[in-house]
């Protein structure tokens, strides 16, 4: 092994002496190129070769050869001596045994092949592209490379053309295939027709080669043999959308779509989108600023046929739903003349989307439509639009938190309670409240009151909603923590913290930001130690996984190191460190 090792060394002898010659390197310098590359010639030697060490190999004589230009430039040397070419012969002779033990690593092959294509060494590259196919014929990306090196570097379009038809054959099912094929064929018309122009040669748009039938057969060859792929036929649409003189291929592939995905909401929405973006075949100009423009009208013409499609497809209505909206948000000025129409035309095709499926349309679809801004409607819509969505669905949280804050707005404390209980009654015929569901349905009444200043009614909403369910609900303890800090100081939070163990005495993996957030405000004052170690042994029983406990263990050790008791401190943290990986 050190043999071999020393007379690839020793073949590098005449480039490092021009190196030295020439004032790249110093002599001191040299000799320390020498030891690493003896180094790494020793790791590619072992006995079970590793990859990783091929590609540090490389990637150190790159950073050598980047210094060589810098320095090359610096001392303003032109001429092309040895050590020019050394250096890129090395690269490539580390390449080679790398290929040659790994041959079937792709991701090396694809390394080679840039290195190739960025020193311009097209005799090597017209010997390494077919090995590397050889080896990986279904390897798609090596394919796709192979075919732009001819098309694109070589101009040779009849050998790419000849490659992709020989990756087509082996990978007939490959989208990524098709659309460079596809993609090479617009180009070489749309190269064809600039030439001709540049020639002052008379135009041939009226001839089907022109007009894109050699694309248009790429196309309906990819769509026999990946016939239901609608993201494949996407891919294609924006593909042709780049290219000058692509109408005729575009509608053939909405075409296509329309006819073979009339079951798909997606489709309507891709074919109303291309709609919109169009800006070849559909004026934007609008006769007047609130007027639409074309390809918006066009938009909402295909969501019409898509609703009359499929009026019972609850997928359709939400997709044309949330396209419209789309629209509408992006109209910077609801309240203008065109944004009263678009918003105008989402609440009509809600309208029709709730009488059409009724219970079919999901209870977060009645929400939007209680947001949406109608010209001189007031709070009262938005509220009987989500009462009819509860006649439907009677025990949804959703639907009743937005009903709530809508209330909220409109009424004090007092006239919330009614709906609050109302609210509460309906949620719990489907079983025991959450304590999630409990969070939803108090917070819009706790901060009605607590923006109110009613601190005995706000203290009686955090005990009912505690007394609601099983479960603790984390988010109104938290918030009934913050609030007695707020009103009642440090009293405040030890009382709020009393009710809150007392009410769940066994805890919950939901009380344990709880817990530390009251014991971390609490901890610095004095008369609270009690409460406070009680807050963290809750809180470490409830952890639900190992991280969660180790960190209330670490907080309970500061607590207790702040309050002088240094052994108890340490004895939490000897347990935080030598807790369980398992959870």
């Amino acid at each position: 092994m050190a043999d071999a090792v020393e007379q690839l060394l020793e073949r590098q002898i005449p480039a490092l002496r021009d190196f030295v010659a020439r004032r790249i390197m110093t002599s001191a310098e040299a000799k320390a190129l020498v030891e690493q590359r003896r180094l790494h010639e020793y790791r590619l030697q072992r006995r079970a070769a590793r990859k990783v060490d091929f590609v540090r190999y490389v990637e150190y004589e790159l950073k050598v050869d980047a210094l060589r230009r810098i320095r090359k430039a610096r001392l303003q040397l032109t001429k092309q001596t040895t050590s020019d070419f050394a250096q890129v012969t090395h690269v490539f002779f580390i390449f080679e045994r790398a290929v040659r033990k790994f041959q079937g690593d792709p991701d090396l092959w694809l390394q080679y092949i840039d290195f190739s294509i960025g020193q311009r060494a097209e005799k090597r590259l017209g010997t390494l592209f077919p090995r590397a196919l050889q080896l990986h014929p279904r390897n798609v990306s090596l394919w796709i490379r192979a075919a732009s090196w001819q098309y694109f570097d070589l101009s040779d379009a009849t050998a790419a053309r000849v490659l992709l038809h020989r990756a087509l054959r082996i990978n007939p099912r490959a989208p990524a295939l098709w659309l460079q094929y596809f993609k090479m064929e617009f180009h070489y018309v749309s190269k064809l027709g600039a030439r001709r122009d540049a020639l002052g040669l008379e135009a041939q748009s009226s001839s089907s080669f022109h007009r894109g039938a050699v694309p248009r057969a790429v196309f309906d060859n990819a769509v026999m043999s990946i016939p239901h792929s609608l993201d494949l036929r996407v891919g294609f649409l924006r593909l042709a959308s780049q290219f000058d003189n692509s109408d005729n291929v575009t509608d053939h592939i909405l075409a296509s779509i329309a006819s073979d995905f009339r079951e798909d909401p997606q489709a309507w929405i891709v074919r109303a989108t291309h709609c919109l973006s169009d800006q070849k075949a559909l004026s934007r100009k609008r006769l007047r600023s609130e007027d639409l423009c074309a390809g918006e009208v066009a938009s909402v013409c295909v969501l019409e046929q898509g609703v009359a499609a499929l009026p019972n497809s609850t997928a359709m209505w939400s997709a044309c739903t949330d396209f419209l909206i789309q629209i509408a948000t992006a109209e910077p000025t609801p309240l203008s003349s065109r944004g009263k129409i678009l918003w105008s035309m989402v609440d009509n095709l809600f309208e029709r989307a709730a009488a059409t499926l009724g219970k079919s349309l999901h209870p977060c679809r009645y929400i939007e439509w209680a947001g949406v801004p109608v010209d001189g409607a007031g709070p009262s819509r938005g509220e009987a639009i989500l009462r009819r969505g509860l006649g439907f669905h009677g025990s949804s949280v959703e639907l009743w938190e937005s009903l709530l804050r809508a209330r909220c707005w409109a009424t004090p404390v007092g006239g919330t309670m009614a709906m609050l209980r109302e609210a509460l009654a309906a949620v719990s015929t489907a079983g025991p409240l959450p304590g999630s569901s409990v969070d939803r349905l108090y917070l819009p009444v706790v901060e009605k009151s607590f923006q109110a200043g009613d601190d005995a009614a706000t203290n009686a909403l955090f005990r009912c909603a505690l007394a609601c369910g099983p479960d603790p609900p984390a988010a109104m303890c938290c918030q009934w923590i913050r609030w007695a800090h707020v009103s009642g100081g440090v009293a405040g939070v030890e009382n709020a913290l009393s009710g809150i163990l007392e009410a769940f005495p066994g805890g919950g993996a939901a009380l344990v930001p709880c817990l530390i957030e009251a014991a971390t405000t609490l901890g610095s004052h004095a008369g609270a130690e009690n409460i406070v170690r009680r807050a963290f042994t809750v809180a470490a029983r409830c952890a639900s996984n190992v991280g969660t406990e180790r960190a209330v263990l670490e907080a309970h050790a500061e607590f207790e190191h702040g309050n002088s008791r240094l052994d108890e401190a340490e004895a939490l943290r000897w347990r935080a460190q030598h807790l369980s990986t398992s959870v």
